[in-house]
């Protein structure tokens, strides 16, 4: 049996799950061919996924030894290091794989991950732009622009940003014009995408948060009844998540000077909503399978 067919079987083994099967035959691969760089490679996406993180980086730290210009190496490396929160190391990782594959979507919205975890959110907000020239339909891009613009406190362009997400919708591509046209001044758009009628049953979650956060925006530009209309519409699409019912009640503590009785009422009533675990407890991880590339 040859080393690379003994390779194909592991790889077979793998992606079926058969994980001890799997391990073995890559480590035939590499004792028959210490400079199968593959399989060391392989190896590491393996050992990671049954919980070996430190013995998974060294694997792949190998394969790039033996491989330096593979950009996938250095690619799942990154992410191995950004899911144990080595963020640094993920940066350079990010980094050496951009330098075989400049324009790869996958490599540079990592380097923008990387550099939203490290607090580089100037770095982050340019990737992201990068992107977007590049890969001009990414709407989750879009949303993670807006929040790092937001961030930075640069709301006009963090707005303008998270309403261009909504124009690649056709229902609202003409009032996002308007919008472009009056210099943020015709703010239409709202209205339309907060319309008790209008529908996202296509990933209704993320069109919620994408309302929360031009809530949140709206928030920080002083526009308080139209960020409390986008965080409504944003609490019907993702009912009962804690961070929307927040933004909201602090919208209607900060209008109840103008109508005391009737917003803490309405606050009150939000409050009770409120789950009793903390947010991050309420959504789990990606899995390793579905974040690195097996191949």
């Amino acid at each position: 049996m040859t080393s690379m067919s003994t390779f194909q079987q592991a790889v077979q083994c793998h992606q079926n799950g058969q994980f001890d099967q799997a391990k073995k035959l890559y480590e035939s691969t590499i004792l028959s061919n210490p400079d199968h760089s593959d399989a060391f490679h392989n190896l590491g996406l393996l050992l990671f996924q049954i919980g070996n993180a430190d013995e998974a980086i060294a694997s792949i730290k190998r394969a790039i030894e033996t491989e330096p210009t593979n950009a996938t190496f250095h690619l799942n490396l990154a992410r191995i290091f950004l899911q144990t929160k080595q963020f640094s190391q993920a940066l350079e990782s990010f980094q050496q794989a951009t330098e075989f594959q400049p324009n790869e979507l996958s490599i540079l919205s990592g380097l923008a991950e990387a550099y939203s975890a490290l607090k580089d959110l100037k770095s982050a907000a340019d990737c992201y732009q990068k992107i977007l020239s590049l890969f001009p339909d990414q709407s989750n891009v879009y949303l993670n622009l807006a929040n790092a613009l937001k961030d930075l406190q640069v709301y006009d362009q963090a707005l303008e940003t998270i309403l261009r997400l909504f124009s690649l919708d056709g229902r609202f591509k003409a009032s996002y014009d308007l919008f472009v046209a009056s210099k943020g001044q015709n703010l239409q758009i709202i209205g339309l995408i907060t319309d008790k009628q209008q529908r996202y049953d296509d990933n209704s979650v993320f069109w919620g948060w994408s309302l929360f956060t031009v809530g949140n925006i709206l928030n920080r530009l002083n526009e308080i009844d139209l960020s409390i209309q986008c965080l409504l519409k944003a609490l019907e699409l993702c009912p009962n998540e804690s961070r929307i019912i927040s933004a909201l009640i602090l919208g209607f503590n900060y209008k109840s000077e103008d109508d005391p009785q009737a917003e803490k009422t309405i606050a009150q009533t939000l409050m009770e909503r409120l789950p009793s675990k903390p947010y991050n407890e309420t959504h789990s991880k990606l899995s390793a399978r579905r974040v690195l590339h097996i191949g």
